[in-house]
């Protein structure tokens, strides 16, 4: 996230692949909000990306054969 401050852009939103795991236990599942949104990182499927789509549109494959597993993030910034 450094490197983004250093370009003078300041909005910032990066996307995962599953559970954010900053905190342990997140605080969203005892109805708190989040203690460290600046670190968080939720995933593609929480903001409504369907991913296969996403990569379809990307030209990547999604399912990589048996056996394997294929993990898709994204930064998302403004300039």
């Amino acid at each position: 996230r450094e490197i983004f401050s250093d370009m003078r852009i300041s909005k910032v939103l990066h996307l995962g692949v599953g559970g954010c795991g900053v905190c342990k236990p997140c605080a969203k599942q005892t109805g708190e909000p989040c203690r460290f949104p600046e670190k968080a990182m939720p995933s593609l499927e929480a903001y409504g990306i369907n991913v296969s789509e996403l990569a379809k549109t990307a030209g990547i494959k999604y399912i990589n054969g048996q056996n394997t597993v294929t993990y898709f993030g994204a930064v998302l910034f403004s300039l």
